[in-house]
């Protein structure tokens, strides 16, 4: 291995020792029962329940006085659904 080849090859070393640790250690949040919302009549707010679900199930929604999961997703398409709207 020549000398110019050598001062890329120990940066790639450096940054493969510097990331390994760093890849076990990602969060995972594992749910017995993922949020639904379910709605009640038919109409186009489909995209806004998925929202709320994917909202809630990656914990936002805290702040309502409701603590699971399901609870905070039906709160949040409730708040979507007064803010945007229904198409019906």
């Amino acid at each position: 291995m020549n000398r110019r080849n050598i001062v890329p090859f120990i940066g790639f070393l450096l940054l493969a020792v510097m990331l390994c640790p760093s890849a076990g250690s990602a969060y995972y949040l594992k749910m017995t029962s993922p949020p639904d919302v379910d709605k009640s009549y038919p109409n186009n707010t489909c995209w806004l329940a998925t929202a709320a679900n994917m909202l809630a199930g990656a914990g936002y929604g805290v702040s309502s006085p409701i603590t699971t999961p399901q609870g905070r997703a039906m709160y949040i398409y409730g708040q979507l659904v007064e803010e945007f709207g229904q198409i019906e």
